[in-house]
């Protein structure tokens, strides 16, 4: 099969990629659930948690030039197969320090809601101390299991990558464990695993059977840092010196 790939600009384009996303991840990842939760059950529940995910994605977008999400087609049928973004930020993301994050697509004053900011700030505060410089990150890397194998997430990758040596900057991903082959394959390593903690939480009373709950849903849940060097070049002992300094912060 022969395959295209290109940066999506319009919102047909982000609906398209939104399809992948929800074909590809829904029920077999559990952050999927956490970043698009359906609320209900059934065909209507589903087509309004992906509505409503159509419509984030895109204005998320919109409002963010450091946002750049790229997809493939596959000629003959012209469907989208596989997409991810890339996030490009040619100065340090986080000299304010670590923002507190609100997980908003939970309905106002839910459990879900304080278990999903929990979760989402647990994963996203060690990024104030790797990513604290110009980089380029990865995220929601989709390929659908009738089209994995093909080379499809290369493709993915060497545009990411093309655009981050020519900028000379260092590039991070947080991997799950599917997916760390490929990214080691472009010169990524590991430089710390995450995972979720419920333990030092203090839930209230009437909230501890709903967030019991939640946990078993959706936990254990973590990833692995992947880390790039500048043009993906650095020695073992640099490697060592840089990480050391950095996890020290």
């Amino acid at each position: 099969m022969s395959y295209t790939i290109h940066q999506a600009h319009t919102k047909t384009e982000f609906d398209e990629i939104t399809d992948v996303m929800w074909r590809t991840m829904d029920g077999a990842d559990p952050s999927h659930g956490i970043f698009f939760p359906t609320f209900g059950d059934g065909p209507d529940a589903k087509a309004a948690a992906i509505a409503e995910s159509k419509e984030r994605i895109w204005n998320q977008y919109k409002y963010n030039p450091a946002s750049h999400w790229i997809y493939v087609r596959e000629q003959s049928t012209g469907k989208v197969v596989a997409s991810c973004q890339w996030r490009v930020y040619d100065e340090n993301l986080f000299q304010k320090g670590p923002p507190t994050i609100v997980a908003v697509w939970w309905p106002e004053g839910s459990v879900g809601r304080k278990f999903a900011s929990e979760v989402v700030n647990q994963c996203y505060t060690p990024r104030t101390r790797w990513m604290a410089r110009p980089h380029l990150g990865l995220s929601q890397m989709c390929v659908l299991p009738s089209h994995q194998r093909r080379g499809i997430g290369s493709m993915l990758m060497h545009w990411g990558l093309e655009h981050t040596d020519q900028q000379g900057i260092e590039s991070f991903i947080e991997a799950t464990e599917a997916g760390r082959y490929l990214y080691e394959k472009f010169g990524y390593r590991a430089v710390k695993s995450v995972h979720v903690d419920m333990s030092r939480v203090n839930v209230e009373d009437e909230e501890l059977e709903e967030w019991k709950e939640l946990e078993r849903k959706f936990l254990p849940l973590g990833y692995t840092a992947l880390w790039r060097p500048i043009r993906g070049v650095q020695d073992e002992d640099e490697f060592k010196r840089t990480w050391s300094k950095r996890m020290s912060l």
